[in-house]
């Protein structure tokens, strides 16, 4: 359950909404919304900020887990966080040092260490077929800017004031599109759980410090399955390149994921540029078999260029 809710962790992280958008109390639609953070977000190039999410993990009831996040854009990431399990309390670590996405869980009284090489995984030929994976995606300038990731494959819905624990905020909701849903479907089994986990989005926002304070996930029933909050927002916490270092505790072995994420992301790609291509196929037959208009109406003679060319009846006297 420990490594499911880590996977979970990062993958919200990698690849979920942003943690770090901005408005102002007078914003009042989702293209000011946007305005407004780009404006004030243009010259932060590092954030940190405090997190608990809360995961629903069915008949093994909530796992909560909590702890910081701290980014230097665009590829340097630290993540701790704490959670408990059987009664003990549970450190996880994350870090990405610019090549390498490390994370390190306790396993017993040992340590596990994964390591996954990102400069492999994003260049991957193809990589950019699949559905709501592009250049932005693969670093953490999409924490800063959702929606404009986002718009490809989800509606974007700006839903005004509403209130989250007696709290004043500002509503955005996103909502995966027919076309984000038949894509997503052609990938199999990873297409699945992206459409099972990240289908319906809501994100609040403070209207007086214009951070993000909480973002939900929704299922197909509009229940909440799984919940960011975030406080505490830092936008120069000064820190160092070593900070975003990582080090493997001596005599622990190093299992390499990446191997295993190529693979899969490698056949994704091969589905989604198969899908891609019967698209494309079907269209050329489409237009191929359109009917021809036979109901033209039919040329009508033009009767004096018709008498002209009629020689003229001669009679013999």
């Amino acid at each position: 359950m420990l490594r499911t809710a880590l996977t979970m962790v990062l993958v919200l992280v990698l690849l979920c909404p942003s943690m770090t958008s901005v408005v102002s109390a007078g914003i009042t639609s989702l293209e000011e919304l946007e305005k407004t953070t780009a404006n004030h977000l243009k010259d932060v190039k590092q954030v940190s900020t405090d997190v608990v999410q809360t995961m629903d993990m069915g008949p093994q009831g909530k796992m909560v887990l909590q702890g910081t996040l701290y980014f230097e854009l665009p590829e340097l990431m630290r993540m701790t966080m704490k959670t408990q399990m059987m009664g003990q309390e549970m450190l996880i670590n994350a870090v990405h040092d610019g090549q390498f996405m490390w994370t390190e869980t306790p396993m017993g009284d040992m340590k596990q260490v994964m390591k996954m090489d990102m400069n492999i995984v994003k260049n991957i030929k193809g990589l950019h077929n699949i559905p709501g994976i592009n250049t932005d995606s693969m670093n953490f300038n999409h924490v800063f800017y959702p929606l404009k990731n986002m718009k490809e494959y989800y509606k974007i819905t700006w839903l005004g004031q509403e209130k989250i624990n007696d709290l004043e905020v500002m509503a955005v909701e996103a909502t995966l599109t027919e076309q984000g849903l038949e894509n997503l479907k052609g990938l199999g089994q990873a297409g699945q759980v992206t459409i099972n986990m990240g289908s319906h989005y809501k994100l609040f926002f403070d209207p007086a410090s214009g951070f993000m304070k909480k973002m939900s996930t929704l299922n197909k029933q509009g229940q909440e399955i799984m919940s960011m909050e975030f406080s505490n927002f830092n936008l120069k916490p000064e820190l160092s390149p070593d900070f975003f270092k990582y080090t493997v505790p001596e005599g622990v072995k190093v299992m390499d994921l990446t191997p295993m994420m190529k693979d899969m992301l490698e056949n994704m790609t091969k589905t989604a540029e198969e899908k891609t291509e019967a698209q494309e196929e079907a269209k050329t037959e489409t237009a191929t078999e359109q009917p021809s208009d036979t109901n033209q109406p039919a040329a009508i003679p033009d009767e004096k260029k018709e008498s002209e060319s009629v020689p003229a009846e001669t009679t013999s006297k």
